[in-house]
């Protein structure tokens, strides 16, 4: 039970009240870093003060500019509050607007080293109706969306409090989990959130580390290839051969990257470098995906880990490291190679096969996360 303040409307006021609810709750990072957004409620709402207690009513429809003030507090139109607010809505089904986008529940809104943080807290299985249609496309099989759900709600539990730092337990981008809110709903991922209610993978007694990736490229990836963990990976994540994703539209790619966009995200990343004149594979793995490049440039040599590279160039265009070839070109560098993703845990697109030849979820968990086991968390 996580302990939470919620607001309870009696007769025109409004009062916080400490209680734990009979629910999880998540809270996401939905706005950062930004001077300003626009806030409304179809059927109004409230405007808490959290730290004077002071209230006010959010009318119905009205689309309010909230922006941060010079002395740090927080202007809701004409009427400024103390950081941190909590806006709520009138009636318990109405949804809150933030910048165009639909959510459930509250929103906490706090200044925060000269800016503002929008915070959408929320029921944990309201949270998964959110990320579940990104993550996975709900026209596949409902048995690969109820895989996806349960791998959904393993790794958030077990990444809760990522973000702690910044407020909130995690963030909705790709960093966690991608977060489209209400708008994103859909009817066949929200059964599947449904149908799996508080399920869980569990080994040896903790919530399992679910990590997934769109397409394997015929092998899975060992984490300690791609990051460094501080122990070694759990057996349910290493490195495995995998016959289901072969005919995925991700299988072989092909993309250019302009060496002054490279040499510009590598700077960015924090790597001193030159003009690149040439960039080798140095050595792979056994799943065939590259362990280091060498990159040859104007000032010097560059040598970095192969996923490293990859996700401070942009690991939408280079879509993982199981390379075939790098090819330099007048306007920089060709890359061609299998899969998309970082390549741990389960291929997605191995999920959907496995389910669209009549595998139950269950069957091909236990297949991506050998040694696992649901079990049912409650709340």
């Amino acid at each position: 039970m996580r302990r939470i303040f919620f607001v309870v409307f009696l007769f025109q006021t409004m009062t916080v009240v400490a209680e734990e609810l009979p629910y999880d709750t998540v809270q996401v990072g939905i706005v950062q870093n930004v001077l300003s957004m626009h806030v409304s409620c179809a059927g109004g709402g409230y405007v808490y003060e959290l730290a004077e207690g002071t209230q006010a009513g959010l009318p119905a429809g009205d689309d309010i500019l909230v922006k941060l003030l010079d002395d740090g507090r927080i202007a809701f139109g004409d009427i400024s509050y103390r950081s941190p607010v909590r806006i709520a809505a009138a009636g318990n089904d109405d949804l809150i607007r933030i910048n165009g986008k639909r959510f459930h529940d509250t929103i906490n809104i706090m200044a925060q080293n000269g800016h503002l943080t929008a915070v959408n807290e929320l029921r944990l299985e309201d949270y998964l109706c959110g990320i579940l249609p990104v993550e996975a496309d709900p026209n596949w099989a409902p048995e690969s969306l109820k895989v996806q759900a349960v791998a959904s709600r393993t790794y958030v539990l077990r990444n809760m409090r990522r973000h702690e730092k910044d407020g909130f337990d995690v963030c909705d981008t790709m960093h966690c989990q991608v977060y489209g809110g209400v708008d994103c709903e859909d009817v066949r991922s929200n059964n599947a959130v449904a149908g799996t209610r508080n399920e869980v993978l569990m080994y040896q007694g903790q919530l399992a580390q679910t990590l997934f990736h769109a397409s394997c490229g015929g092998c899975t990836e060992n984490p300690n290839n791609v990051w460094s963990w501080d122990a070694e990976a759990p057996p349910y994540l290493r490195g495995r051969r995998d016959k289901y994703c072969r005919n995925s539209p991700h299988q072989d790619w092909k993309n250019l990257v302009k060496e002054d966009i490279m040499r510009k995200n590598l700077t960015k990343a924090g790597y001193v470098i030159g003009t690149i004149q040439s960039i080798k594979i140095e050595g792979t793995d056994s799943s065939g995906r590259a362990k280091k490049l060498k990159i040859k440039h104007k000032n010097g040599v560059l040598e970095m880990k192969a996923a490293s590279f990859r996700l401070a160039v942009d690991p939408w265009i280079i879509r993982s490291t199981m390379f075939k070839k790098i090819v330099k070109k007048d306007a920089g560098f060709l890359f061609s190679g299998y899969g998309w993703g970082h390549g741990v845990g389960m291929c997605q697109w191995g999920a959907k096969v496995m389910a669209e030849r009549g595998k139950d979820y269950k069957e091909i968990l236990k297949y991506y996360y050998p040694g696992t086991t649901i079990e049912k968390r409650e709340p």
